[in-house]
């Protein structure tokens, strides 16, 4: 699986909770307050959390008087000594966290005992096989899965440069390749996600919550197109586009005068009685 630092995940740490739908995240917490156990603490699981941003962006929609209890896994232990040092959300909310090595499929046990299963980012890395048995568990242990923050594909940069599409293009074609679980799934993470849940016989709601940076993002937005030439290089995109297209997008940026959105989807799928 791909190494992210605690760094760029908190550097995008306001543009990912300017973007998380609302309606999507509410019909999730809707669903378990109403089918969990109220005789018992609501059990969460967060898989792939890096720091755990997700906790706090979704504890709050499910409220303070609720008591929570997150585990938090990832395959990183250093953004879970990050995710364990920051103080819950609500001095109802506990959390553990557990390193577990996310590309073996025999971690989806793990699930077993929760009453809920969340992500970010992260259904774009996975593989088309790999998604599929994760969601085959989910179907078994009848859980309800919400997935924030996919990548959709789309790239939109203000002001134009011609070579805006061929960037994108690259980026996309590289977001298809292995992060560790085979040949990722890349912007289709999110809508094949979403097919694989209606065929288990879940109800499916998605929405967008595309990052939108304007220019008090220029720190975010430096990273963000640093990202995409490095990632064009790598699909061996010329050189000479990516340098003069970089030029200009690093110019606009330190102007104030460079605004990008990014695509994404999120998505929430709610278990057959």
């Amino acid at each position: 699986m791909s190494k992210f630092s605690s760094e760029w995940l908190m550097l995008r740490r306001k543009a990912d909770r300017r973007a998380r739908n609302k309606e999507v995240m509410i019909r999730f917490c809707d669903w378990l307050l109403e089918h969990a156990p109220k005789d018992k603490p609501l059990r969460l699981i967060d898989v792939a959390a890096g720091t755990g941003s997700f906790l706090h962006d979704l504890a709050e929609h499910i409220g303070s008087e609720r008591e929570q209890e997150w585990l938090l896994i990832d395959n990183d232990p250093r953004l879970l000594r990050v995710a364990k040092s920051t103080d819950s959300p609500f001095p109802l909310t506990r959390t553990k966290t557990d390193v577990c090595e996310l590309t073996d499929t025999k971690s989806m046990d793990i699930l077993e005992g929760n009453h809920g299963v969340v992500t970010s980012a992260f259904l774009d890395l996975v593989s088309a096989n790999w998604l599929d048995s994760f969601i085959a568990r989910m179907r078994q242990l009848k859980l309800p899965f919400l997935a924030g923050l996919s990548y959709n594909g789309t790239l939109s940069s203000l002001p134009h440069h011609p070579a805006d599409r061929l960037i994108q293009r690259a980026f996309n074609q590289h977001q298809a390749t292995d992060k560790g679980f085979g040949s990722a799934l890349g912007p289709l993470g999110g809508f094949h996600a979403r097919e694989r849940l209606l065929k288990a016989g879940y109800t499916c709601f998605t929405g967008s919550s595309d990052w939108v940076c304007t220019p008090e993002d220029d720190a975010l937005q430096l990273e963000l197109v640093k990202g995409w030439a490095e990632a064009a290089r790598e699909i061996g995109l010329s050189s000479t586009i990516i340098d003069e297209w970089l030029e200009y997008r690093v110019s606009a940026i330190g102007n104030g005068k460079s605004r990008l959105q990014v695509g994404h989807v999120d998505i929430v799928g709610l278990p057959p009685h």
